[in-house]
């Protein structure tokens, strides 16, 4: 007879979990009670470590067939998930991430039935509450260069441009576009307004901001007068920059004009060669996390062109030039 009123139980708890439809908020079935749970998926519930359950009810019911121990954020608490026999609940899986996760506790918090669960913050929500706040003071201040924002050490960008480009001896026009990635140090954290001359001369020679760069480069005939259908490129160059005050552009440096890229160059009907190259990027803060590039590149490419026949003899191969400018976005 002890099984009588376990199975009233069953009874009288399926029609009501089954009225709750997506509900987290469900019940386990022992021999002595029901106790609440928190279905964190389809086939896991999540209760008080030790409850003892035999069965749990969602749209129906099926037999636990497993108990796990489990914490935040892997669960809503600190006790165990058990686990049915079949899929009986139609909930997503619980969110670990501290957003979703504290989303979903807030809407647990409201239901009298969970409040002996002892529901437990997500481990990370202060430091990421703390970020919400840095991130929306950020915001909240107008875009420009020289901010707290981007005085905190090290940082990786990302470019993408279009690009339109000539040839000097083989003349014609060539579309295509070039991409980087930058990575750079803040060399100088003060606000540019606070400098004095002296400061001001080292930025704009060096710039306050230094770095690395790992460009590439693709160029297409725009029409059928080039001899190459394709030329392409990859290289490494500097990457120093120069916060102008409190605006919102940012200038190349003298060395960074200066400084060259090198790489290797490939053409679709000559050998792969090296090549040398400079540019001279500006960038203009669009949002607090997106600015335009402008950048002209001039490249000198080796072994190009082949000598003409009445070449003095250990006359060296003319280099070819390659005239470009591109306009692009940058994520800072």
């Amino acid at each position: 007879m002890r099984w009588l009123p376990l199975f009233a139980s069953l009874l009288l708890a399926a029609p009501a979990a089954a009225q709750d439809g997506a509900a987290r908020v469900g019940g386990l079935l022992s021999l002595q009670a029901e106790v609440p749970a928190i279905w964190i998926a389809p086939d896991r519930a999540f209760s008080r470590a030790g409850a003892d359950p035999v069965s749990a009810c969602a749209e129906r019911c099926a037999p636990v067939v497993e108990e796990i121990a489990c914490a935040p954020p892997a669960c809503p608490g600190t006790g165990s998930i058990y686990r049915v026999a079949a899929p009986i609940a139609r909930v997503s899986g619980w969110p670990t991430d501290v957003a979703g996760y504290s989303a979903e506790l807030d809407a647990l918090r409201g239901d009298p039935r969970v409040q002996l669960l002892g529901l437990q913050s997500h481990p990370g929500e202060g430091a990421w509450r703390e970020a919400t706040r840095d991130e929306e003071a950020r915001h909240a201040e107008d875009p420009r260069w020289v901010s707290e924002h981007r005085e905190r050490g090290d940082r990786l960008e990302l470019s993408i441009e279009l690009a339109v480009a000539t040839l000097a001896e083989t003349p014609g026009t060539w579309v295509g576009g070039s991409v980087a990635a930058d990575w750079i140090f803040l060399h100088r954290a003060r606000d540019s307004d606070e400098r004095d001359f002296g400061d001001s001369l080292v930025d704009a020679i060096v710039g306050d901001q230094i770095g690395a760069s790992l460009k590439a480069h693709f160029l297409y005939r725009a029409d059928r007068g080039q001899e190459a259908e394709w030329i392409a490129a990859i290289g490494i160059g500097d990457a120093l920059y120069n916060r102008y005050e409190r605006t919102v552009v940012r200038l190349p440096t003298f060395s960074s004009i200066v400084g060259p890229e090198l790489g290797l160059m490939l053409r679709s009907d000559r050998d792969p060669t090296w090549y040398i190259a400079w540019d001279a990027p500006v960038s203009i803060l669009l949002d607090h996390d997106v600015a335009l590039d402008i950048t002209p590149r001039f490249f000198v490419v080796d072994d190009w062109i082949p000598l003409p026949t009445d070449a003095p003899e250990g006359a060296d191969d003319p280099a070819e030039l390659i005239f470009q400018i591109g306009v692009g976005l940058r994520l800072p």
